[in-house]
């Protein structure tokens, strides 16, 4: 009996341990931008991708944090060449884009029209980001939602983060922190 205990403990033990070694993360990969996304980014846990039917539509990513929520697109909009930054007029007409639907999302709602807080371009560890942050009311929420847009890897990447606007200061630092590790996130992809 002492015999089968020693052989079985061990075995026991080694099974157990590769099963753990075998949870898969919630990491969720873009092939077309050869992008891995990390079950987390910064503070923000990943929440959930998928890949949208409609061709050019590309991919959905989204990650949630402390009383904020990002969602991250990739996507061609079935256009080729779409260069790396944000100097080019293609991504800045993307972005230009990116911002009207804010506005639309608003008219459908029959919501007050979004106030502009700033816009800025946001350069961390070489990568760029056009962006812009707006204040509007959605339901009983007074948000507050940064959009940003790049261009990468022959896709447009962009990044919605909203968060509650009561907070001031605080709620802003919120959208900046997530993109600035977003940032950070491309800029070592880029790099392998």
């Amino acid at each position: 009996m002492r015999t089968m205990i020693r052989i079985w403990l061990p075995l026991v033990a080694l099974l157990v341990g590769l099963g753990g070694a075998g949870v898969a993360s919630a990491q969720y990969l873009v092939e077309e931008a050869g992008l891995r996304f990390p079950d987390q980014i910064g503070a923000a846990q990943q929440s959930g991708g998928r890949r949208y039917p409609q061709p050019g539509l590309g991919h959905g990513i989204d990650y949630r944090g402390q009383g904020y929520g990002a969602s991250i697109y990739v996507y061609d909009r079935g256009l080729s060449g779409i260069p790396d930054g944000t100097a080019s007029e293609i991504v800045r007409t993307e972005f230009a884009r990116a911002r009207s639907d804010i506005f639309a999302v608003q008219r459908q709602q029959n919501a007050p029209e979004p106030r502009l807080v700033r816009e800025r371009l946001v350069k961390v560890d070489g990568v760029e980001f056009l962006t812009a942050s707006y204040r509007f009311v959605r339901g009983d929420t007074d948000a507050l939602s940064l959009v940003a847009m790049t261009g990468l890897r022959r896709n447009f990447i962009k990044v919605r983060i909203s968060t509650r606007a009561s907070e001031g200061d605080e709620a802003q630092a919120r959208l900046d922190g997530f993109l600035q590790d977003f940032s950070r996130f491309l800029a070592d992809a880029g790099s392998r």
